[in-house]
């Protein structure tokens, strides 16, 4: 699909540089929206609320983020736990909006 830049209230997509391609891209480039898209999310065992995460992403998408879909996985000491959640996006602007919220979150530790 062909986009057009002119129109003041519209701007082209930001690129940045993809460690994958060595490239500049936009999200855009590297992901087709709609789609279902997974994220990592690790944190401290006894820190993370991941409930209250999956709460936050809702508020920033509009929809229910399914639990059944919710995948999580302990270290092997305990000490931190991993999720992997898949979340059905529009558009970039939802993406750039949880990661946003993710590097925001003082519990979360890692994602991706």
């Amino acid at each position: 699909m062909a986009h057009q830049w002119d129109n003041e209230n519209t701007k082209a997509p930001e690129k940045r540089f993809c460690m994958m391609t060595g490239k500049k891209q936009s999200i855009e480039d590297l992901v087709s929206f709609p789609a279902d898209y997974n994220f990592k999310i690790m944190g401290k065992t006894r820190e993370l609320d991941i409930e209250r995460v999956l709460t936050q992403m809702e508020a920033l998408t509009g929809r229910k983020i399914s639990r059944e879909l919710l995948r999580k996985r302990a270290s092997r000491e305990g000490k931190y736990t991993s999720y992997s959640v898949r979340v059905f996006l529009h558009g970039a602007e939802e993406l750039t909006a949880i990661y946003a919220m993710l590097k925001a979150e003082e519990s979360v530790v890692y994602y991706l």
